[in-house]
């Protein structure tokens, strides 16, 4: 009985060790916005090699910056972690908590890649009414799933800027020409929202 209970203990430790350089994260950190705008978040998922072929967790966001929807459904999309022919579909429902609630899966079992890349990314609006400052938003109950195995994560808080926007002062002018950030700064092309021209440009 000894000799059972010390290769359990083994054996879930070798399982542990198996998933211990896989990682959850979110891209940009920090999410840089301001009032009204229109911004996308990524799930980074960095797999070590876990044939995993579903997750879920929830998402949640400051209150003024609220998933974007269309016809009532969360504005959301599969990332570069799936293959071409891949046919994970993602769920969603917001909870009383406040939260978003994202579950992705595929009825043939699919695994999504190994390496690093994006499996989730979620539309967002950000309120006009809401104050500039320093938030935190936040991933919770994240777990990714194998054939025969939950494997849990722990809580990712990541920080949310509300910055003032200077996008219609930029833009006034049609004699505007040039790249700025969302300060109204004059910048070389950047990851994140640019302005070019007086027209808002994503670079992801």
């Amino acid at each position: 009985m000894k000799k059972i209970s010390i290769l359990m203990v083994a054996f879930v430790a070798a399982c542990m060790s198996a998933f211990a350089d896989d990682v959850v994260s979110v891209n940009p950190n920090p999410l840089q916005v301001s009032p009204g705008d229109e911004v996308e978040l990524e799930i980074v998922f960095e797999n070590s090699g876990g044939n995993y072929t579903a997750f879920d967790l929830d998402i949640s966001m400051p209150e003024g910056i609220s998933a974007e929807r269309d016809k009532g459904k969360i504005v959301c999309d599969k990332g570069d972690m799936y293959e071409e022919e891949d046919d994970h579909t993602i769920g969603t429902k917001s909870l009383a908590s406040g939260a978003d609630y994202f579950n992705c899966y595929s009825p043939s079992s699919m695994t999504i890649s190994s390496g690093k890349g994006v499996v989730l990314v979620v539309s967002y609006k950000v309120s006009e009414g809401i104050a500039t400052g320093e938030y935190t938003g936040k991933l919770s109950r994240i777990a990714f799933y194998t054939a025969d195995q939950a494997v849990e994560f722990d809580d990712v808080e990541f920080k949310v800027l509300v910055v003032p926007t200077k996008i219609n002062d930029v833009s006034a002018s049609k004699q505007t020409k040039g790249t700025y950030n969302i300060a109204g700064q004059q910048v070389e092309m950047q990851k994140g929202i640019n302005i070019v021209d007086g027209k808002k440009v994503m670079v992801k």
